[in-house]
């Protein structure tokens, strides 16, 4: 098989398979034995999704070294940190600059001075220099209400469930294991149907995410035309601004301000400590690290109280 090379001796690799293209010539140059098998195992360090989300990063750099007129393979620092100036004037947070960075380290050739930028002391300098010139800015809590969506629920056309439509009913689903898990979207639409990762209990439905299985997602399209497929986590994203939308014209009340499916997570962590559970348990749902992660993004006015499951404490947040 004879692929294409770069200017400088490098193999180009199918930017499908892995989020780096650059491979050493001398692996299939020499003849080395099992090269192409090496070459399979390390392009499958990533998972797809980071290959696609690297790829396209890499892409829009390589736009920016053509608008500019210089190498992007092994560029000069100062190009990087041009780049990354370019990007927070764009209004990127702090965290996707430093996926950009990843993603050109990963696309540099692996023994070039440019493979070690994510490490470099100045990369780091102007990277604190930053976040302190153009601090990220703290995110508008979302405005619409949970108890509004959650009162929907309990009336046509969402019920009685047997003779609600296919649509409606894995709408409905998909926003309340969103709403109770705190979960992002392509989390859940990991999740499987089939034992042992779907466990019922009398109190509670267990359900753990397999990224490597595809044909028993637990969410599948109910459309005729995807009918069975799994459903991307774009897909489970609009389900949720749906039925958010769909509440508010049940109420007849304006939608407040644009929808974000990925807001769930803020309100349920949110109602669950209106309700009393424990700070570590809301962090451990919601998989975040610390808990200042929770206390920098949410005003914490309201004293902890008893402890209660996470799941329950969310659904049961249906005010007056």
């Amino acid at each position: 098989m004879v692929r294409p090379s770069s200017p400088n001796g490098l193999l180009l690799l199918p930017s499908a398979t892995v989020p780096g293209p650059l491979v050493p010539r001398s692996w299939a140059a020499d003849g080395m034995e099992d090269s192409e098998l090496l070459e399979t195992i390390l392009n499958a360090c990533r998972k797809p999704s980071t290959v696609s989300q690297y790829t396209y990063k890499w892409r829009r750099f390589l736009a920016f070294a053509d608008q500019r007129g210089f190498t992007p393979v092994n560029p000069h620092l100062t190009w990087i940190l041009r780049y990354l100036l370019h990007l927070k004037r764009s209004g990127l947070t702090m965290s996707s600059l430093r996926v950009h960075v990843s993603a050109i380290v990963a696309h540099e050739p692996p023994l070039s001075p440019a493979a070690s930028f994510f490490r470099h002391p100045r990369i780091k300098l102007f990277l604190r220099g930053l976040n302190n010139t153009f601090p990220d800015r703290k995110p508008i809590p979302p405005q619409w209400s949970l108890s509004l969506v959650l009162r929907a629920f309990q009336r046509p056309p969402f019920k009685p469930l047997a003779t609600v439509n296919l649509r409606l009913l894995s709408l409905k689903t998909a926003f309340l294991v969103a709403i109770a898990s705190a979960r992002r979207a392509s989390e859940l639409c990991t999740l499987r149907c089939d034992p042992p990762y779907l466990q019922f209990y009398p109190d509670k439905v267990i359900a753990y995410p397999d990224i490597t299985f595809l044909p028993k997602r637990l969410f599948i399209c109910h459309h005729p035309v995807a009918a069975g497929r799994p459903v991307s986590s774009q897909r489970f994203a609009r389900w949720i601004i749906q039925v958010i939308t769909l509440a508010y014209e049940m109420a007849n009340k304006p939608l407040p301000g644009p929808i974000k499916a990925h807001s769930t997570r803020a309100m349920s962590s949110s109602a669950a400590f209106l309700k009393g559970v424990p700070l570590e348990n809301i962090c451990q749902a919601a998989t975040w690290t610390t808990p200042e992660t929770f206390g920098n993004h949410y005003r914490l006015d309201t004293r902890m109280r008893s402890s209660s499951a996470f799941g329950k404490a969310v659904l049961s947040f249906i005010t007056a």
